[in-house]
């Protein structure tokens, strides 16, 4: 899992991106609502920009947005996929 800057007609939002399959690829948001899954176009990968890890490990990251889904919730899926990226 990768994490990633996704630039969107309403901002700059922050995610993991999943691995992409042949039309969608998977990345987990941040949103008020807390965690959620979206499939997103593989033609969308070009307003994507990488996010800086330099201060943070991957298991750093993923611990971070443990711990954000925990506060705000986060969706079933969500919560699979952060169980798969782990492993």
């Amino acid at each position: 899992m990768t994490p990633m800057y996704y630039h969107t007609d309403t901002g700059v939002k922050t995610i993991l991106l999943g691995k992409p399959s042949r039309k969608l690829t998977p990345v987990l948001m941040i949103t008020d609502h807390g965690l959620i899954v979206r499939k997103v176009p593989n033609s969308d990968t070009r307003f994507m920009s990488p996010a800086p890890t330099t201060t943070r490990t991957n298991g750093g990251v993923l611990k971070q947005y443990a711990s954000i889904g925990h506060r705000l919730g986060a969706t079933k899926q969500a919560r699979k996929f952060l169980k798969r990226a782990r492993a």
